[in-house]
């Protein structure tokens, strides 16, 4: 079967005219609205690498201030060990929501190209062996969060079962 063979095996869904512009402007709104949230899942990890870089060079600021009382830095470096696990793992949450919402506009253009002559995602599915339900995030994007979490997991573990030396690290030299 050629790419660009007109789908004739079909029968035609549409009633008139006006159906078929309507589902054809359908069609590209979800386009559309793949193409934003794409761009919103590209723009959205900058946000979230930045906030935990935050986080964790708190983490490392506080470890090595002086200035911090003994007492309460255990206080201060666990707050931002949960709060940097909550980031995390709201990260991750966030990727699972962009993930199932690629996979549904996926499916829905597939569906809705059959009633058009020529299904151009099916066809790019074919073509990059992907189907439309397949997961839409990459094993990059869900490592990084999970480097993050990994970190703030094992900064807890140091800080339980090593907590002199880690909440006075220069005082023990």
């Amino acid at each position: 079967m050629n790419m660009l063979e007109i789908n004739e095996n079909l029968p035609v869904q549409f009633k008139n005219e006006t159906e078929k512009h309507i589902a054809f402007e359908q069609y590209k709104i979800l386009v559309e609205s793949l193409n934003k949230i794409n761009d919103t899942r590209e723009n959205s990890n900058n946000f979230w690498i930045a906030v935990n870089g935050v986080a964790t060079s708190s983490l490392a600021y506080m470890r090595d201030a002086q200035n911090i009382s003994q007492h309460h830095k255990p206080f201060l470096l666990w707050t931002i060990i949960i709060i940097g696990t909550f980031l995390c793992l709201s990260w991750l949450s966030y990727l699972w929501t962009i993930k199932k919402s690629v996979e549904i506009r996926n499916r829905l253009l597939v569906e809705l190209e059959q009633y058009f002559p020529i299904p151009l995602f099916a066809k790019l599915f074919t073509l990059s062996q992907q189907k439309p339900d397949r997961s839409a995030l990459t094993v990059k994007e869900m490592l990084v969060p999970s480097l993050f979490l990994t970190g703030y997991i094992f900064f807890a573990a140091l800080l339980f079962f090593f907590k002199q030396e880690v909440i006075a690290p220069f005082m023990h030299s």
